[in-house]
């Protein structure tokens, strides 16, 4: 812990029996005022460098919905998720989904993704729509600005139009298809004010789902996401 250690100057004025005490600038000692809006790092553009294929179907996936731009304000209209609005606590949000403990989490790695931005947290259970584990992405905050569901042992098929061609179906795990032979259907879809849904579907090679997600993720931060893969 940091102590702050105060020098005061007395005077002792004999002739006019007054005593000066030396006034402490307003802001010394580091003092920071707190800024509302997305936190992102500030040498954030560029993206994650890894995997140039990866960013530039994430930049396609993602831009059918989106327009590269640097939006940092808060936007109180924007809903994520059934009682979960877009840079909410994650501690409020939690709360509204049922959920009692949050771990520290881990960096997002994802090709194109912010750098040094975003951090998630898995949390397993038992969710509507027979997802199996929700994902919670927050910015350097701990403000919430995504929430994935994922059903890692589907039942069925639900999308269309899977291709050998494209490899993610986890954007914030970066998660891949792990054999050529495997498919992968994306669809994103404008929800809501503010919001975009991002569905991700893999078969295997006898075309049996063996993992399929939801991504609600705002906007602003989609955008955020295509100027870093720029």
């Amino acid at each position: 812990m940091k102590t702050r250690v105060i020098i005061v100057a007395v005077l002792m004025m004999t002739t006019l029996g007054s005593v000066c005490v030396a006034q402490v600038p307003k802001g010394m000692f580091g003092d920071k005022k707190e800024t509302s809006g997305l936190h992102v790092a500030k040498n954030y553009k560029g993206g994650l460098k890894k995997g140039a294929d990866i960013t530039a179907e994430i930049a396609v996936l993602l831009g059918t919905c989106g327009t590269p731009a640097e939006d940092l304000a808060e936007h109180p209209e924007i809903q994520l998720y059934q009682g979960v609005n877009y840079l909410a606590n994650i501690k409020d949000a939690a709360e509204a989904l049922g959920i009692k403990r949050i771990s520290s989490g881990t960096g997002v790695s994802t090709p194109g993704f912010p750098k040094m931005s975003f951090r998630y947290s898995r949390h397993s259970g038992t969710y509507e729509g027979g997802f199996n584990k929700l994902v919670i992405m927050v910015d350097k905050s701990k403000q919430v600005v995504a929430l994935q569901f994922v059903d890692e042992s589907p039942a069925t098929t639900r999308l269309s139009g899977h291709l050998s061609t494209k490899s993610m179906y986890n954007l914030i795990e970066n998660r891949k298809k792990g054999k050529k032979t495997y498919v992968v259907s994306q669809v994103a879809t404008a929800v809501g004010t503010g919001a975009v849904k991002v569905q991700c579907e893999v078969l295997d090679e006898k075309r049996k789902p063996r993992e399929y997600s939801e991504l609600y993720i705002a906007k602003p931060v989609l955008d955020l996401i295509l100027l870093s893969c720029q």
